[in-house]
């Protein structure tokens, strides 16, 4: 990463877990870098089983007939 990507965002948080963070010399900011990057994991994971949920709700409504036949048609214009 370039420094110039980064940005600083700052949270309040108990003193007594700060204590204990920097007692156990903890990486503050690694912890807080790992928790936004599993939020945002998290969060396009449920927009793709939307997305997927969406999809197979058209699919269904598509007659199996007519797939197999859009497949083949597909295949032999290659």
């Amino acid at each position: 990463m370039v420094k110039s990507e980064l940005v600083t965002i700052s949270a309040r948080i108990p003193k007594e877990q700060w204590q204990f963070l920097k007692e156990k010399k903890i990486n503050i900011s690694a912890i807080i870098r790992m928790a936004i990057a599993r939020e945002i994991q998290k969060f396009k994971e449920e927009e793709l089983k939307e997305s997927l949920d969406k999809m197979s709700r058209v699919l269904k409504k598509i007659p199996v007939k007519t797939m197999i036949t859009s497949i083949r048609e597909d295949r032999d214009q290659r």
